[in-house]
């Protein structure tokens, strides 16, 4: 579903002019969703037995790293917002109440 391109969230949309199978911007857009999945999967008590599978896009993602010293942070941020996204979409975001009172008691 992350991977979607009729997937109705801004969140992706600055990767989606002239990427290619291959080249850096789809590498890139590979590592977010792939940090999305595993988000949503911890946020959602799934097994991580699936994760085997996603190792052999690693050396693609190896070169935008290499490439990029800020690109972790960035695929990072953009997976934190897609899985965001996707929780709050289908009802299934944890409440904020305990961050709130964390941030009220500091």
């Amino acid at each position: 579903m992350c991977a979607s391109p009729s997937w109705p969230s801004p969140v992706f949309d600055a990767l989606a002019a002239g990427k290619r199978f291959g080249d850096d911007a789809y590498a890139f857009e590979e590592l977010c969703v792939e940090m999305t999945s595993a988000l949503l999967g911890a946020d959602l008590s799934l097994p991580t037995s699936y994760m085997h599978n996603h190792a052999a896009y690693i050396g693609s993602w190896l070169m935008v790293l290499r490439m990029d010293s800020c690109a972790i942070m960035t695929a990072a941020a953009k997976a934190e917002a897609a899985a965001g996204y996707l929780l709050r979409a289908t009802g299934l975001a944890a409440s904020d109440e305990p961050e709130q009172q964390i941030c009220e008691a500091a």
